[in-house]
């Protein structure tokens, strides 16, 4: 995905998070060998890490589909 692509679809997402409750704390994160994480969010004194994916034809075979959250504490 580009990143013009990336950015777009990363904001839009922000928004939905901060309309429901979320507090985005950081996007574009680098956690060193773990890689990038798009964006982190807190709601409820949870955090959760969201990768933001957009399939042009739609997600199929598992590609995109949420993943289960950790919850630490």
């Amino acid at each position: 995905m580009s990143r013009y692509k990336g950015n777009y679809f990363e904001d839009k997402e922000s928004d939905f998070l901060s309309s429901n409750g979320y507090v985005i704390i950081d996007r574009n994160y680098y956690a060193g060998k773990l890689g990038e994480i798009d964006i982190v969010a807190k709601k409820d004194d949870v955090y959760h890490f969201i990768e933001v994916m957009a399939c042009p034809g739609g997600c199929l075979n598992g590609g995109g589909q949420p993943k289960h959250e950790l919850v630490f504490g």
